[in-house]
């Protein structure tokens, strides 16, 4: 008979899986996630805690450089990812409409007008079904949230808008973003999430 799974292997193979049934039950392919509530016996391993490792604010800032330096496209997607802990499918789910700005030209000294910036709400995903692109509203109560706004954060929403602009400018009837998604193409067709991530990937490899 095969040996017992050590306890750092069944948190593993559990997270692995939590991961996945999450996903796929806010793509809407499963109802329940049905290892959310299974609990793994024993009492913690140490030594597998120290496994899971959190980039500091400095080694965030030194992401965000490389990654405007080298993979511009990719820096407004790994700033809303760590700042705001958005998933793939809600970052590209974002539209304009969902950025309510209160305050648009900030003093980042002044930290009584950052009580007033606004708020974002995440409302939409984007996901990839097959070989097609699939847009909806997020699944859950729970998904559906409000995440405050702040400087930076409005900083880097001018700079997109900005440049959508342009290329909407450019593109004239050909431009496609009737749906005003923050993150698409210079045409305004949306992008793959498969993309993305092949990216972060090649990205991350890099850095």
């Amino acid at each position: 008979m095969p040996e017992p799974l050590s306890v750092r292997s069944v948190r593993s193979y559990k997270s692995i899986l939590n991961a996945a049934f999450t996903q796929a039950r806010i793509d809407g392919l499963l109802l329940i996630n049905p290892v959310s509530d299974v609990k793994v016996g024993k009492k913690a391993n140490n030594k597998y805690k120290g496994k899971y490792l959190f980039l500091s604010e400095d080694d965030v800032t030194d992401l965000m450089n490389f990654l405007a330096e080298s993979y511009p496209r990719l820096l407004p997607f790994a700033f809303f990812g760590v700042y705001y802990g958005l998933r793939r499918s809600e970052i590209l789910g974002l539209k304009w409409p969902a950025i309510h700005k209160n305050v648009i030209q900030t003093d980042e000294s002044d930290d009584n007008q950052q009580k007033s910036l606004g708020y974002i709400s995440i409302e939409h995903t984007v996901v990839r079904v097959r070989s097609t692109i699939s847009s909806d509203n997020v699944k859950t109560v729970e998904s559906n949230r409000e995440l405050d706004l702040f400087p930076t954060a409005i900083k880097c929403l001018n700079v997109l808008k900005a440049q959508q602009e342009e290329d909407k400018a450019f593109y004239g009837k050909e431009y496609l973003n009737s749906d005003r998604y923050v993150f698409c193409w210079e045409d305004g067709h949306t992008y793959d999430p498969n993309y993305i991530t092949r990216e972060f990937l090649k990205a991350m490899q890099a850095y």
